[in-house]
């Protein structure tokens, strides 16, 4: 039995932590979140030893990076610092940080590549500044692939937009294997013509843009996406059920990066189940 699992912090600084993530997808443990209230509470009472359980379940359930992000506040900048020096020092693992960290340039240079920026939307302008920010540090970042406007919610306009990114990233310099595009997978596809509807995106479509992101370069053009969006307005008892059909479905699309509850062991078995079809392929 783990540590986490008796409730306890085990004493070494440093935990080192092994991917195991199939076919290289990169998991990402979700619960550290501002829906989650334990969360939450713990920032506000800067629980150093909670906040680490809170990290370790994950870690022990296999993620391979946490999903560090407590929403928007006049302090959120501040209770990252927090919370990134606390973990950092504690796991030898990554960090996918809320934008509220491009405040804080000194964390960024002092953990480099432990940390991803989570992220900036692609508008030009802002895009441009955040890369300039990151690229310095050795950090990394996440765009979403979506505009103020709103707009981009085709094929051809979605990976028009990848595009423009790559593009700007270019410009800037910044490494590709640094750079992570989300096409936020979520409820805005329910109204395309032919979606699911009731709450469900396009599955398909969500498919089509990463592979067809994937295509866009020779080089490795990432991609990561949260499991949970693609749920928000299912009722519960149904969440779980479509993660497990979208896991492998992810994993056969060359996926990269994936926010998901790590402490969810079947959603794991599916995903070792999927890694050992598609090597067979």
């Amino acid at each position: 039995m783990s540590f986490y699992a008796q409730g306890l912090v085990p004493p070494s600084p440093t935990v080192s932590t092994v991917s195991d993530s199939p076919a290289g997808m990169l998991l990402i443990g979700q619960d550290l979140h501002g829906l989650n209230r334990s969360f939450l509470d713990v920032l506000s009472r800067q629980d150093e030893k909670r906040l680490l359980e809170l990290a370790g379940v994950q870690i022990d359930g296999g993620a391979d990076g946490l999903d560090l992000n407590p929403g928007p506040s006049r302090t959120a900048a501040e209770r990252l610092a927090w919370a990134v020096s606390r973990i950092l020092k504690r796991f030898d693992t990554r960090l996918f940080v809320g934008s509220a960290i491009l405040q804080r340039q000194d964390l960024l240079a002092e953990y480099g590549d432990r940390i991803t920026v989570n992220g900036v939307t692609a508008e030009p302008e802002g895009l441009e500044r955040a890369m300039k920010t990151v690229v310095s540090s050795g950090s990394g970042l996440v765009v979403f692939l979506t505009r103020p406007d709103g707009q981009d919610n085709c094929l051809d306009s979605l990976l028009l937009l990848a595009m423009e990114v790559l593009e700007t990233a270019e410009q800037v310099g910044f490494p590709l294997n640094r750079l992570y595009l989300d096409p936020l997978f979520s409820w805005h596809w329910t109204a395309r013509a032919g979606g699911l509807g009731r709450g469900v995106p396009d599955i398909d479509f969500f498919l089509e843009v990463v592979a067809g992101i994937h295509d866009l370069r020779r080089e490795t053009v990432q991609t990561i996406t949260a499991l949970a969006a693609s749920s928000q307005f299912l009722p519960v008892v149904r969440r779980k059920a479509l993660h497990r059909l979208l896991l492998p479905l992810f994993l056969e699309a060359g996926l990269s990066a994936v926010i998901m509850n790590c402490k969810d062991s079947s959603l794991l078995s599916e995903l070792e189940k999927a890694d050992r079809i598609v090597g067979q392929q």
